[in-house]
């Protein structure tokens, strides 16, 4: 599960989407803005919030995972930003700590929002990273929580991640080898957390993943993932991107064009159906959503945040 460089926050985005809003009005939202077919539902049942259940072939996306755990191996900093500055042969310790610093912006930012659009009171005990990498984001959510869970596919990634750990003294935090049903994830959490990891991952794998996750979101709990949910490339570049996907003597030739190592895995992209999300998020107990568009490197994305109704709360 590779992951692409933090995305800019631009303004091409249909405005009224980027407002917190229950999610059958947010539907609505987007049927009015965004053009068909890329946000159809297939049932009108799912249309009322009912849970849509996805069934991927296991061997579906795998080869993303051999990929993510070979970046693991050869250049985990840069496989989680992929910038220059943070290619294993270039990394020191001025690039290193501005590295886990972006972490820590993006995690207050991620804070902000949520406390801004969903709960001005919102404060995670139990959270879970998913994608955690090499720990860049999992070890600030360590410091906002009482327990935070790192879940990873590569165990590359998640030997860097306890390393980084170690290395600050947080014992606070648990790392998990992530298999298509989260079967080792235990408890519910107040946080489930996720970003520039879901874009790697194929669609119809990712939403199961999402559904997984959504059964661990405690009453009162906040989900908040990033995805893509459309690519601008012209269709003769995304034909040939999924050349490259598919035959790895295609990937090469590439690498070797662009003057990188032959073998170098790709770093696939993926887009999201936003109503099939929203309607996993309804379907889970999730009443409240908030839409921050990005845009970045040819695809438009959003950051979504979504909070579970507290069962607890007085009626």
């Amino acid at each position: 599960m590779t992951r692409t460089p933090d995305p800019i926050i631009t303004n091409d985005f249909p405005v009224n989407l980027a407002v917190a809003a229950r999610p059958a009005k947010l539907l609505a939202c987007v049927r009015q803005v965004l053009p068909l077919p890329f946000y159809e539902l297939p049932t009108t049942g799912q249309m009322r919030g009912d849970p849509v259940q996805f069934h991927p072939h296991k061997e579906d996306g795998l080869g993303t995972d051999a990929d993510w755990d070979k970046w693991g191996e050869i250049d985990p900093y840069f496989g989680v930003l992929s910038s220059d500055e943070y290619r294993t042969e270039n990394l020191n310790a001025e690039s290193e700590a501005k590295f886990f610093r972006s972490g820590e912006e993006y995690i207050g930012q991620t804070l902000d929002e949520i406390r801004s659009h969903l709960d001005k009171n919102y404060h995670p005990e139990r959270s879970l990273d998913f994608g955690c990498g090499v720990g860049r984001l999992l070890i600030p959510l360590a410091g906002l929580s009482k327990e935070a869970i790192g879940v990873d596919v590569s165990d590359h990634m998640l030997a860097e991640a306890s390393s980084n750990c170690q290395k600050r003294n947080i014992q606070n935090v648990s790392l998990i080898k992530s298999d298509d049903d989260l079967t080792k994830l235990t408890g519910t959490f107040d946080l489930i957390h996720s970003f520039i990891v879901l874009p790697h991952i194929p669609e119809e794998r990712g939403l199961a993943l999402i559904e997984a996750m959504l059964r661990h979101l405690g009453p009162g709990g906040v989900v908040a993932i990033h995805f893509f949910y459309r690519c601008d490339a012209p269709k003769a570049t995304r034909a040939l991107v999924k050349l490259r996907y598919a035959l790895p003597i295609a990937n090469y030739a590439r690498n070797l064009i662009r003057g990188r190592p032959m073998r170098e895995p790709a770093m696939q992209l993926h887009t999201y159906d936003l109503e099939a999300v929203i309607s996993l998020l309804s379907g889970a107990g999730v009443s409240s959503i908030y839409l921050r568009p990005y845009s970045e490197q040819g695809f438009q994305s959003v950051a979504l945040y979504g909070q579970k109704s507290d069962a607890t709360a007085p009626k």
